[in-house]
Order: structure tokens, then sequence, then C-alpha cells
């Protein structure tokens, strides 16, 4: 048993309607999604989790992750490049250059502080299934950090795509019963109440 106090309830489980960080929601979406990479405090660096690796351009413009293989999220979808392009595009959505809120499920727009970071982002191309390009506007080193952020948290296009996208994403049942490819799984959510997560079988990570 584990507990602790947060300074908010959050108000979903989608990583772009939930703030984020630990302030709320980071710690149970993590268990949720997991991340692509997270930092190791111990060794003061950035580790892969669903990111096989994490590589940049001589000036820090251009960066190109690769996927882990054989990751799957809990409804069966593939997690692979195109999953991840596409959450990644759900954070920048309402941002200039970034697809229309309707192709990402994320109308009216991401309104969390993932965008203070995802400004610095000009364009995201899948290469090929367990591959993609970030192009930025300039040189910035963050990248890895923000691939630990909420913009790492990555859920089931599949089960983001049932929204209705002529409603506000933070009214969907997605956000009370969320679909990723981490540790756990939601089996209840109860806003005032409580969330409670069984393990996930079939976790790329092994047992949990």
């Amino acid at each position: 048993t584990l507990t602790w106090g947060e300074f908010l309830e959050p108000a979903g489980l989608d990583p772009i309607v939930s703030t984020g960080h630990l302030t709320t929601g980071f710690v149970e979406m993590a268990a949720v999604y997991d991340t692509l990479v997270r930092y190791n405090s111990a060794t003061t660096k950035f580790e892969n989790l669903t990111a096989d690796s994490v590589t940049s351009n001589a000036d820090y413009t251009e960066w190109t992750v690769k996927i882990k293989p054989n990751i799957k999220f809990t409804d069966g979808t593939n997690y692979d490049a195109a999953a991840v392009v596409f959450n990644l595009n759900r954070h920048r959505s309402g941002l200039p250059g970034a697809p229309a809120c309707e192709q990402t499920a994320s109308c009216p727009r991401n309104t969390t502080s993932s965008t203070s970071y995802m400004g610095f982002v000009k364009d995201i191309q899948v290469l090929d299934p367990l591959s993609f390009k970030i192009t930025l506007d300039g040189p910035w080193a963050g990248v890895p950090f923000m691939l630990s952020a909420e913009p790492g948290l990555v859920a089931s296009p599949t089960a983001l795509k049932k929204c209705d996208v002529t409603q506000s994403i933070r009214t969907c049942a997605f956000n009370l019963a969320p679909v990723g490819a981490g540790p756990f799984m939601v089996t209840s959510f109860r806003p005032g109440e409580g969330i409670t997560m069984v393990r996930n079988p079939n976790y790329w990570g092994g047992q949990v």
C-alpha cells in the first residue's frame, strides 16, 4: 500500500486534460502509460523506457527517436511511431503548424503546461514503423526532458479516436477509463473518491 498527498485531484487521466508534472496526475498517468524516457536522479541522466534511442543532430534542431519493438497498448493496438506521433501532436494542438484538433482527438486545444515546450516543435514525421523525427524551430537540448514529461505519456490512438471530436476532450469517457501500455491498468476512477488499478499482465517491461 502506497499513500501520498497531491496538490489537486486529477481532472482526468488524459495527458492533455490533467496538468501533469507531480503537481497533479503525473504519478497516476505514468502508471497507466509509462513514458518514452525517464530522468534517473541517481545517475543524473535520462534513460530510455519505451524509447529505444533518442539522438540529435549536431545543433540540436532535429531529433530522431526509435521505439522498442513489440510493445502493445492494453487494447491490443500497436505502440509504434505512428501512435507516438499522434500523441505528440495532441500536445501541439492549438499551436501554429499543428494538425487540426479533430485529427488528434484534442479539441478544442491543449491547455496544459506542455504547450510551453511543444512550442519549440516545428514538425514531427514518422520515418518508419518504429522511428520518427522531431524538427524544432531552433536549437534545443531539452527534448529528452520533454519526452519524460506529459508528451511522453502515450495513449492508445484507437481508444482516443472513440471520443466525439465535436465535444471538448474533457467530456470524453477516456478521462476516466484511459488505455495505455504502462505497468498498470485503471479498473475504476470515481472522481472525488478514488482510482483503482491492477497490474498489466502483458507489460512490455516484464513482471510488474
